[in-house]
């Protein structure tokens, strides 16, 4: 639950006591917490196992390092869901990036210090064409700066559905690919023939950094 000037608060947004409070086309709306189907994705276990370690790893590191990570999240403040900022936690901070290296390098290890330098790199153009075969949607992509082998492209998908208008492309990707940072294209096959897709990419460095995203909707090859 978030407020903005609590107590005689003017904004909320969050769910409490089965009711969410939302904005909907510039108005605010209060309904029943819709019950989410259940849906199973092989990233899911692997992910909370990845955040129950970095969780405890956490407390076995120097506190110089701790330290190190308190005062990178303090530099490198977050959206608060109001179009204004707060500061995460250096656990956040720790955890959230390395999730991410985990992730896209296929590390088995936490890194245990904040990066050195910022992310320079993001992503510029988004382009889904037809593939070869029946099932297929290529993507083309450029990057703002030089994208670097080491460093990776997260391509998300959400999909399919029966009509471009069913999804908005807000929510409920899942990670389909990483690819090199330096390629600007990634091929996806075995999609639903006429299926319509949405598609993300974000640069991802190797120490978790991650860019902002792009999105493009495209129906699979028929």
């Amino acid at each position: 639950m978030k407020l903005l000037n609590p107590m005689m608060s003017t904004a909320a947004k969050g769910t409490t006591s089965g009711m969410t409070i939302s904005n909907w086309h510039g108005i605010n709306i209060l309904k029943r917490k819709a019950t989410p189907v259940r849906r199973f994705r092989s990233t899911q276990p692997a992910n909370r196992a990845r955040v129950g370690y970095l969780s405890r790893a956490w407390g076995y590191l120097p506190a110089s390092d701790r330290e190190l990570w308190r005062i990178w999240a303090a530099g490198h403040p977050r959206e608060d869901g109001f179009g204004g900022k707060f500061l995460a936690t250096g656990i956040n901070a720790f955890v959230e990036l390395n999730v991410r290296a985990m992730m896209s390098q296929s590390l088995l290890a936490e890194i245990a210090t904040p990066p050195i330098a910022d992310l320079n790199i993001g992503m510029a153009t988004l382009v889904a064409i037809d593939g070869v075969g029946s099932g297929s949607t290529t993507l083309n992509f450029t990057t703002l700066g030089t994208g670097i082998a080491g460093d990776k492209i997260e391509v998300g998908v959400a999909g399919p559905f029966t009509s471009p208008g069913v999804f908005d492309g807000g929510q409920s990707y899942s990670v389909d690919a990483y690819v090199a940072g330096n390629l600007l294209t990634s091929v996806h096959t075995g999609l639903v023939a006429g299926g319509w897709y949405w598609w993300r990419v974000r640069y991802v460095k190797a120490d978790g950094q991650a860019s902002s995203y792009l999105k493009v909707q495209r129906k699979a090859k028929v």
